[in-house]
Order: C-alpha cells, then sequence, then structure tokens
C-alpha cells in the first residue's frame, strides 16, 4: 500500500487498476501510486513532486492518469508510465477532475474558482471558465457535451462544453489569472501562457441556482 496519506481515489471500470493519491509526509517522496489488482508491486509510484496531491482520476480503460495538486495544477499521465505528458500549472489547488466516458475529455475544477476543459492530448485549454466561488465538486456527461459544477456559497450551475448557457441563467466569463499549459512531449518543450485577448469574443457560461 501507500505509504503517505491517501485523500483520493479512482478505479477503472474493469476494477483491474486503481490511482490514489495524497502525499505530505516528509519521509515519503511520492504523493501517487497506480496498482493493477493481485500484483505485490505498483505500477508506478508518482515522484514528479513532493506537493501534496489533492485529487486523482483514471479514464474508464485505465489508459490516462489524471493528478491534481494542491500547488502543481492539473498533471496528466500516460497510465504506463508516471512520466507527465502535460500540465497546468499556475492554477491554485486542484479541487475536482472528471473524465468523459470516451476518456477524450477532461473537466477539473480549483480553489481558485476555475474550470478547465481539455482534450487527453493537452493540445490546448478548449474552455477555462472563472465562477463566482471556489470548485468544490464537479463533473462531465458521458459523452462530454455537459458539466455541472458545485461551488461554495451554495452556488450550482451546469454548462455546455462550448459554453452554451444551459441552465437558464446569464452569466459571463472573467479570468483574472493566466494559467500555463506546458507540453513535456515532442523534441523540446514549449510552454504556452493562456491570454485574454482584447478583440477575442468571450465565452459564456452559465448556471442556475438551486
Amino acid at each position: 500500500g501507500a505509504n503517505f496519506p491517501v485523500g483520493s481515489v479512482s478505479i477503472s471500470n474493469d476494477g483491474q487498476y486503481f490511482l490514489a493519491g495524497g502525499g505530505g509526509d516528509l519521509e515519503d517522496p511520492y504523493t501517487a501510486i497506480l496498482y493493477k489488482v493481485g500484483v505485490n508491486e505498483p505500477v508506478w509510484r508518482f515522484d514528479y513532486s513532493r506537493n501534496p496531491v489533492s485529487e486523482v482520476a483514471i479514464s474508464s480503460d485505465a489508459k490516462s492518469c489524471v493528478i491534481g495538486s494542491n500547488m502543481d495544477g492539473l498533471i496528466f499521465n500516460d497510465c504506463s508510465s508516471k512520466n507527465p505528458i502535460w500540465q497546468i500549472k499556475n492554477a491554485g489547488t486542484i479541487s475536482a477532475i472528471a473524465l468523459s466516458q470516451d476518456g477524450r475529455l477532461i473537466a477539473s475544477g480549483s480553489l481558485t474558482n476555475h474550470v478547465f476543459l481539455l482534450p487527453i492530448d493537452g493540445s490546448k485549454i478548449l474552455n477555462d471558465w472563472k465562477v463566482a466561488n471556489k470548485v468544490e465538486s464537479l463533473d462531465i456527461s458521458a459523452s462530454g457535451t455537459y458539466i455541472a459544477v458545485g461551488t461554495g456559497l451554495n452556488r450550482f450551475f451546469a454548462t455546455s462544453a462550448e459554453g452554451v448557457n444551459a441552465s437558464g441563467a446569464g452569466g459571463t466569463e472573467a479570468k483574472d489569472v493566466q494559467p500555463q499549459l506546458i507540453n513535456f512531449q515532442g523534441m523540446a518543450q514549449q510552454s504556452n501562457a493562456i491570454q485574454n485577448s482584447e478583440n477575442k469574443q468571450k465565452t459564456k457560461i452559465s448556471w442556475k441556482q438551486f
């Protein structure tokens, strides 16, 4: 088992693989661990960073492992390796992660009030919504068409993945930080800052209070 405090677990649909995340133990350099059922030794131990892991998620087919950190943002791994493929930095503590049933899309929420939507290849941030309060819970529909988000201050909203009003209430996007998407694959590491442009059309989000 893990030698660190475990705060989040996720299991593949066939029940053969499970991913656990946590950390915070000064004597243990690992913050996440992937196990295959029936095998004593883990597939890998995650040691990219010693900062504690707040959330983990594994895709239904056990091919994608997503790790959310309290300081290092969102990190994507191919489950066959502990080495990160891409990462969103400057995102604050990741508080929720969900994958679409086909594993193509990842939705993630943070305590800095952001909701991110990305493809698993990490090619770009499809949407970066800013909500009114920290994200407490999040889920994505099987097809990846809709995202439901629960926040502090007793708020709940649902939005389409394209940002179309899905709940009957109005709202606007307001980005006040610049999360950074880093892709570790390719001939050289590339770092692209996600920035607002004055002539870029604002993506709308919407929520309905219940």
